[in-house]
């Protein structure tokens, strides 16, 4: 049964890389492997995270390194978003990296880092790049990125003099998740007291603009309209409307503000009028504010 299994994936990784990457599936991960789940795997000399775009049973490829352990028990993206990646790079002329790049949140599109530690006896180090790598670790005086050590030693014997001190039980690398960064306290700017949904009584011009927005709706199919009117001529009625047409066909609305100081006000009618069923995503919030939310608006919830 084992032998039925996909024993190779391919995986795009968030960055401008031109092809989607083949890695080996190991053995033990065989039967929970998916399109649209994260995989942590080896690239160069760093660990990123990648997305799973689709299994084989054969490679294109000779050789290949292996995924190195699935972070998540269930996909992240579902066929529809894995098919506007190929698509967008597709249109736009980009790699699906950069495609994908643009689709994850903060915190689903992780790289590694390697931090060496100093955790034997130094004293009997002769080499000079050993000796140059112990006082960098020491005038730290905490775990030392390999990328910054790799920068303040620079020479080409550093891998080398680097690979001894491991071999010897003097330094460690590990590999950690980059921290959360966290956001300035009160800098996510809230929606504030929502108020009661009103029964707003549409004006005659309201009415006009809506129906062929609401015709369109009901028929499905794609058209744009721009809404023209000076701020307090109620084209947020309009928009409510809208969306209310939308929810009750079972669809989803995306609204698209210019700038974070417009979202309290707006979040405060849209909660007032879809409590508990509307999501926010700005820059003002911390990573794992947007990965939640991200997380929930895929969910449909």
């Amino acid at each position: 049964m084992g032998a039925d299994l996909p024993r190779y994936a391919r995986i795009m990784i968030p960055s401008p890389l031109k092809d989607v990457l083949v890695y080996g599936i190991p053995a033990e991960i065989r039967d929970r492997v998916a399109p649209g789940m994260r995989a942590l795997v080896p690239l160069g000399k760093r660990t990123v995270t990648g997305i799973i775009a689709d299994i084989l049973r054969e490679s294109p490829i000779a050789e290949t390194k292996d995924i190195l352990r699935l972070p998540d028990d269930q996909p992240v993206m579902d066929a529809d978003l894995l098919e506007l990646v190929r698509w967008t790079a597709q249109y736009y002329l980009t790699s699906f990296g950069e495609a994908l790049r643009t689709m994850l949140p903060p915190g689903l599109k992780t790289e590694t880092r390697q931090l060496v530690t100093l955790v034997g006896d130094p004293s009997d180090v002769c080499g000079t790049w050993e000796k140059r790598i112990i006082e960098a670790l020491k005038l730290r005086k905490t775990p030392a990125s390999l990328k910054a050590l790799r920068r303040h030693v620079a020479s080409r014997e550093f891998e080398r003099a680097l690979a001894r001190l491991r071999s010897a039980g003097i330094v460690e690398v590990r590999e950690r998740a980059p921290g959360k960064r966290r956001g300035p306290k009160g800098s996510s700017p809230g929606a504030g007291p929502a108020a009661a949904p009103e029964n707003v009584v549409l004006t005659a011009e309201q009415k006009r603009v809506l129906e062929p927005i609401q015709r369109r709706l009901a028929q499905g199919g794609f058209e744009v309209f721009l809404l023209h009117g000076i701020t307090g001529s109620g084209k947020t009625e309009v928009y409510l409307r809208a969306i209310e047409q939308t929810r009750v066909s079972g669809r989803r609305s995306l609204i698209l503000v210019p700038e974070i100081s417009l979202t309290p006000q707006l979040l405060a009618h849209l909660q007032a009028r879809f409590p508990g069923t509307v999501g926010v995503l700005h820059s003002a919030l911390t990573e794992a504010e947007r990965r939640n939310e991200w997380r929930n608006i895929s969910r449909g919830s």
